[in-house]
């Protein structure tokens, strides 16, 4: 093999690399956003400290079966497919979306 066959595609390789570390930090986002609204989950549901773990380890438990069962899905369909359909099939259905002019559960 030569050298040449090594380098990547001059903009596919910056292109995969910025997708790439997208993706990294949305998938950190979904472990570290819910620390941020703990205390008004954990107020809303009577929850003190101890109840505030499990929601914490529910939260990461999930995301983590969803993540294992994403690498099952790439192993059997490919990385590429599963990582350019997954966040399609993970959307809402459009009918669940709230009606216009509300903002958020709250309004």
């Amino acid at each position: 093999m030569d050298a040449q066959a090594l380098e990547p595609a001059g903009g596919r390789a910056l292109v995969t690399l910025v997708v790439t570390c997208v993706a990294t930090l949305l998938a950190l986002m979904n472990y570290t956003a819910p620390m941020t609204v703990l205390a008004e989950v954990a107020a809303g549901l009577g929850a003190g400290l101890g109840g505030q773990t499990w929601i914490l380890n529910g939260i990461a438990l999930g995301l983590a079966a969803l993540l294992l069962t994403a690498g099952s899905l790439a192993d059997n369909h490919g990385r590429k497919r599963v990582f350019v359909l997954a966040p399609w099939r993970c959307r809402p259905p459009r009918w669940s979306a709230p009606p216009r002019g509300r903002r958020g559960c709250s309004s």
